[in-house]
């Protein structure tokens, strides 16, 4: 029995009798907007300010008000607000980023214990995550400590506070995958799918927003004039947001044939265009490849067909333009930063990289203290006097943990998607969909530190949902 079938199923069964998960709860709805409109005046307020970043909590405050008509639960707010970043200045210099000052993160706390504690009992018959999951998790803690713990007595130079706030910032995002996982095993797949649509229609937001923006004439989703940022403090990680929405569209359109899909992903690529991002495009290519080689769909293959044509012309067009000496945001830093491939300070990082490793190849150097070193490579920061990251997140683990620290994060990747691909109730064409999140990440990460990012964590823990619903059928409401 496949997704489809079930669903149809229980659909026909409860027609007269909707569940009460699928129903209109007027105080949330009520609560969302309030809450919403709270942020959209504090966004509006602070604007100007010296110390505070606010176009996230604007953003933000507009996307609640906005799913208002359709969210249902915490998920669904989790999910929408994935995009929108909240940055402060930090009083000891530099940005307080996507995990430290997250606004959200009170909310996630809250859901987390309202599912795990308060909530009722899980039944029995719906399978546990197995033995990996505590494993990996308590070594991974264990690898953290340990690694703060003894860098911190063997060297002067440890940055403790530096590490300590690091560590936050990936535990914030284990605590979103933990309450995205219990929050869609336990609403059902009803909620799980709920939560992929408001994720595919934010998205699609966002990306008709940067489009409008295509000549500079107008700015309804932030950009520095060159490239559009979205609502995150590089325009790469919105790239990288956008290409994961991107394997969400992929996943509904093997289990709907809603007319609304293909739109959504001609405009997403646009966005996707509109970031200037050098290897957002590599990794559209290589998702469209995955999609189009691995994905047994007729509608999905014939949906990716025509997102390619549409964008084939629309990109011919802008080409044809390109010398009317009008800007075009993000087309033009794609062919002005052509030429300089060989000159990205990636390149100077990923090899001092391997170079600080090789100084502790078990252990690593430790979190956060690769930035002590990798001014060298390319340049520090004047707010901190430090270097820059990695720009691998792979190499972040191997730097920072060593080889034992890269195994359980390559572990804990190989786990989530085997849960997936052993999964009975999805067909093969959903199970390849929803992969090639994974797999688009997993590209991403090869130029970029994705670990503290909330949407990378968010779609590994819906992905972990699915494949724990689809082991029971009396657990999926559609």
């Amino acid at each position: 029995m496949t997704v489809a079938s079930i669903g149809s199923a229980r659909t026909a069964q409860d027609a007269d009798s909707p569940s009460s998960e699928s129903q209109v709860d007027p105080m949330f709805v009520v609560a969302l907007i309030a809450a919403g409109g709270m942020m959209i005046v504090a966004g509006v307020g602070l604007r100007g300010s010296s110390w505070i970043l606010p176009d996230g909590l604007l953003g933000g405050g507009v996307a609640l008000v906005a799913i208002s008509f359709m969210a249902r639960g915490a998920l669904d707010v989790i999910v929408a607000l994935s995009p929108f970043m909240f940055y402060t200045l930090s009083p000891v210099g530099g940005i307080l980023t996507v995990g430290s000052s997250d606004v959200m993160l009170p909310v996630v706390v809250g859901a987390m214990i309202v599912t795990a504690v308060i909530g009722p009992q899980v039944p029995d018959r719906l399978p546990k995550l197995g033995a990996i999951a505590p494993v990996l998790l308590i070594l991974s803690t264990l690898v953290v400590a340990g690694s703060i713990t003894g860098w911190t007595i063997a060297s002067p130079d440890f940055l403790l506070k530096r590490s300590i706030a690091d560590a936050v910032k990936l535990g914030i995002g284990v605590a979103y995958f933990a309450v995205v996982y219990l929050l869609g095993r336990r609403g059902g797949m009803e909620t799980v799918l709920r939560g992929m649509r408001i994720w595919g229609w934010t998205a699609t937001a966002l990306s008709i927003g940067s489009l409008a923006g295509i000549t500079g004439a107008v700015e309804i989703i932030p950009s520095d004039g060159y490239r559009s940022n979205g609502y995150f403090e590089d325009p790469n990680l919105y790239a990288g947001y956008l290409l994961v929405s991107f394997s969400v569209l992929l996943y509904l359109s093997t289990i709907s044939t809603s007319p609304w899909l293909p739109a959504q992903a001609v405009a997403i690529t646009g966005g996707i265009v509109m970031t200037g991002s050098r290897g957002g495009l590599v990794s559209l290519l290589l998702l469209v490849s995955f999609a189009l080689v691995v994905i047994h769909s007729a509608r999905l293959r014939a949906m990716v067909v025509g997102v390619g044509g549409v964008t084939f012309l629309v990109g011919s067009w802008l080409l044809i333009n390109r010398e009317s000496g009008t800007s075009i945001l993000g087309v033009d830093r794609l062919f002005d930063s052509s030429s300089d491939v060989a000159d990205d300070p990636r390149i100077a990082l990923w090899a001092l990289g391997i170079e600080k490793w090789l100084d502790a190849p078990l252990w690593g150097i430790g979190l956060a203290q690769f930035e002590r070193f990798s001014g060298i490579a390319f340049r520090t920061a004047t707010t901190s006097g430090l270097g820059y990251v990695t720009h691998n997140t792979f190499l972040f683990f191997l730097v920072a943990f060593g080889v034992i620290g890269l195994g359980l994060f390559l572990a804990f990747m190989i786990w989530v998607v085997a849960r997936v691909y052993s999964a009975p109730l999805l067909t093969t064409a959903s199970k390849h969909a929803l992969v090639s999140g994974v797999v688009v990440l997993s590209s991403q990460m090869m130029t970029l530190n994705l670990q503290n990012l909330r949407y990378v964590w968010i779609y590994l823990g819906l992905l972990l949902a699915i494949g724990a619903l689809a082991r029971d059928p009396e657990r999926r409401a559609v």
